[in-house]
C-alpha cells in the first residue's frame, strides 16, 4: 500500500510540474508574442527554434518557410549578412552577448532596412546546447529622420551662411556706390565746364569728344544709381514721396529727355486725357524711363518705339512696346529677378546689370500695381504696368519701401 501510495505521489508530482513547465511556456511565449520587434531563438547551428508574431509580419514570411531552417538561408539566402554571420560565431566562440549593433542590409522582399541587433546566449539547462536570442530593432525611419533632420540643420546654416554673404555683398555695393557718386559727379561737373569752354573756343571736335564723354558718365551714373537703389530695396529702405501729379506731364517730360538722348529711334506716343496720379513722381518717371531704355536698346535695326497710356475703370495702363529682339517664353517670368539678364549670340552684346526692371517692378508693387509682358522671340515686346487710381487725392507722404 505503502509503495502504491508513492507511484501514485511521483504520478501526481510529475503531472503538476508538466503543468507548470506547460503554464511557463505559454506564459513566455505570451510575452515573447506581445514584444513589438521582431525575435529569433537559434540553436547553436544557426537552426531557427522559433520566432515570434512580429517576426513574422516584419519580414513577410510564415513558419514554414522560417521555423527549422538556417537563418543565413531563408528567405532567398536574403539574411545572409556577413556581419550577422560573424558576431553569430563569436558570440558561441568567445562572448555570451552583444547590444545596438547596427547592420544595413537590403531585403529581397522588404527593400532596404537599417536594423538594430541585440543578442543574448540562452542557458536552458545545465549540460546543453547554449541557444541564442536575437532581437531585431527596425531603426530605418529613425536613422532616416535623423538624416532628414541633419540635412535640414545643414540647410538652415547654409541659408544663414549664404544670407551673410548676401549682406555683406550689399554692404559693399552700399557703400561702393556712395563712394563712386563723389567722383563721378565731379567728373561730370569738369566735363560740362569743358564743353562749354570748348564750345565758346569754337573747337567742334573738343566739343563733339566731350559730349560722347559726358553720355558715358550718365550711363556710369545711371549703373552706380542702380546698383546702390537695389541694395535699398534689399535692406527695405527705398523710400517713396508719394504725391499727386500730372501723369501725361511726367510722361511728356521723359519722353523729351529720351528724344534729346536718342537718334536712333522715334518715340511715338499715344496717350489718354490728362488725369492726376498720386504716387512718387521721380519713381515713376524712373520706371517709364527704364521701360523706353530698354525698347530702344534691345531693338536695333528698327527705328520706333510706341508708348501708350490707357485710363479706364480707375485704372491707369501705360505701355512701351518696342519691334526688337524679343523674349523667350521661358525668360518672361525671370527678367524682374535680380541681376537676370537675356542670354544668346545678340542678347550678350547688351550692356547692363540687370537690375532696371527688378527696381521697376518694385515701384510698381509699391504703387499696388502689376506688370505685364507680351513678347515673342525675334518680334519685339510690349511691357505694360497697369495702377489704381485713387478717387480721392491725398496729401503728399513718404513711405519707406
Amino acid at each position: 500500500m505503502i509503495a502504491d501510495t508513492d507511484v501514485r505521489g511521483d504520478e501526481k508530482t510529475d503531472a503538476t510540474q508538466i503543468f507548470d513547465l506547460k503554464g511557463a511556456l505559454a506564459y513566455a511565449s505570451g510575452i515573447i508574442n506581445t514584444i513589438r520587434e521582431p525575435l529569433v531563438v537559434l540553436y547553436p547551428n544557426e537552426i531557427i527554434s522559433s520566432v515570434n508574431s512580429s517576426f513574422y509580419k516584419t519580414f513577410k514570411t510564415d513558419i514554414r518557410h522560417t521555423v527549422g531552417k538556417n537563418i543565413f538561408e531563408i528567405g532567398n539566402n536574403q539574411w545572409n549578412i556577413p556581419q550577422l554571420r560573424e558576431l553569430l560565431e563569436e558570440i558561441l566562440a568567445k562572448k555570451t552577448s552583444f547590444y545596438d549593433f547596427e547592420v544595413e542590409h537590403n531585403f529581397e522582399i522588404i527593400g532596404h532596412k537599417i536594423m538594430l541587433l541585440n543578442a543574448s546566449k540562452l542557458i536552458i539547462r545545465e549540460n546543453s546546447d547554449q541557444m541564442i536570442l536575437l532581437a531585431i530593432e527596425d531603426i530605418t525611419e529613425r536613422r532616416n529622420l535623423e538624416k532628414k533632420i541633419e540635412k535640414e540643420k545643414y540647410i538652415v546654416s547654409e541659408n544663414k551662411r549664404l544670407r551673410g554673404l548676401a549682406r555683406q555683398k550689399d554692404e559693399f555695393f552700399s557703400i561702393a556706390s556712395h563712394e563712386l557718386r563723389t567722383p563721378v559727379t565731379s567728373i561730370k561737373a569738369y566735363a560740362q565746364l569743358m564743353e562749354k569752354d570748348f564750345e565758346e573756343a569754337g573747337n567742334k571736335q573738343a566739343v563733339k569728344m566731350l559730349s560722347r564723354m559726358n553720355v558715358q558718365i550718365d550711363k556710369l551714373a545711371f549703373l552706380i544709381t542702380d546698383l546702390l537703389d537695389a541694395t535699398k530695396i534689399e535692406a527695405g529702405q527705398f523710400k517713396y514721396h508719394k504725391t499727386n501729379f500730372d501723369f501725361n506731364g511726367l510722361v511728356n517730360e521723359v519722353l523729351d529727355e529720351m528724344r534729346f538722348v536718342t537718334r536712333t529711334h522715334t518715340i511715338e506716343a499715344r496717350l489718354a486725357k490728362t488725369l492726376f496720379f498720386f504716387g512718387d513722381r521721380e519713381r515713376i518717371g524712373r520706371v517709364i524711363t527704364n521701360l523706353l531704355s530698354n525698347a530702344i536698346k534691345y531693338s536695333p535695326g528698327t527705328n520706333t518705339v510706341i508708348i501708350n497710356t490707357i485710363h479706364e475703370n480707375d485704372q491707369l495702363t501705360l505701355s512701351v512696346e518696342d519691334s526688337g529682339i524679343g523674349i523667350l517664353k521661358s525668360d518672361q517670368k525671370k527678367i524682374f529677378g535680380k541681376f537676370f539678364r537675356l542670354k544668346g549670340a545678340i542678347a550678350d552684346t547688351f550692356p547692363g546689370l540687370g537690375l532696371g526692371l527688378f527696381i521697376s517692378a518694385d515701384i510698381i508693387k509699391r504703387h499696388n500695381g502689376i506688370f505685364n509682358v507680351q513678347s515673342k522671340s525675334g518680334k519685339g515686346s510690349v511691357f505694360s504696368f497697369s495702377l489704381p487710381l485713387d478717387k480721392v487725392a491725398a496729401p503728399a507722404m513718404e513711405i519707406a519701401g
